[in-house]
């Protein structure tokens, strides 16, 4: 990213940078709502339910902490999150079982699924009505958000790093000025009010 670029010429003084965006190849959907419909069930997810989802390894820029408090303040009435991600060294068990003991205090642990590592993230980005991961530091690029989009899935994200490059505006997604959880759990109303305006009878 630009962000990454900028950050980088300090350390590299007189070194031409240049910057070469990421695809992002995604599979043909013939059938998406069939598609969808198959990872919902595989969850025990009923088709009407809003599904917030973060992809994302347990670091503690990456957000979780902001989105669970974020979850808990949405006035959307019937809604889970999906975490998708394992934790891969002990300091990110240490972050993981932080946020459960979180969840649980805000009383919104039965809503939240640990779906653990996946290898199915595209799949589970199509199936999800909102994809958010409120930074609390910038994302170097954040591809996640490019295959959130390549999906059809709206992105929450804050507006710094990588995202402000890779995040289109003007239409579905949201960029929060920062990662304050009021500010984002207004985004993801405003995104799971829009998606039931949009949806065909």
């Amino acid at each position: 990213s630009i962000h990454t670029a900028t950050h980088r010429g300090r350390l590299f003084k007189g070194v031409p940078i240049s910057v070469s965006y990421p695809g992002c190849a995604t599979p043909d959907q013939p059938d998406a709502e069939k598609n969808k419909s198959m990872v919902r069930a595989s969850l025990g997810c009923p088709p009407s339910r809003k599904v917030v989802l973060i992809t994302a390894r347990f670091d503690p820029y990456k957000g979780h902490a902001v989105l669970l408090d974020s979850l808990a303040r949405l006035r959307e009435p019937d809604w889970e999150c999906w975490i998708a991600g394992g934790a891969m060294v002990p300091s990110e068990q240490k972050v993981r079982d932080a946020l459960e003991a979180q969840a649980g205090r805000l009383g919104i642990a039965g809503r939240i699924r640990w779906l653990g590592h996946r290898s199915d993230v595209l799949a589970l980005c199509a199936a999800a009505d909102v994809f958010c991961q409120p930074n609390v530091a910038p994302e170097p690029f954040g591809h996640v958000f490019v295959e959130a989009q390549a999906m059809g899935c709206p992105v929450v994200t804050t507006a710094m790093g990588g995202a402000l490059e890779n995040v289109e505006t003007g239409g579905v997604n949201r960029l929060v000025p920062r990662p304050d959880a009021a500010l984002v759990a207004e985004a993801m109303d405003q995104v799971l009010a829009e998606a039931v305006k949009t949806c065909p009878e």
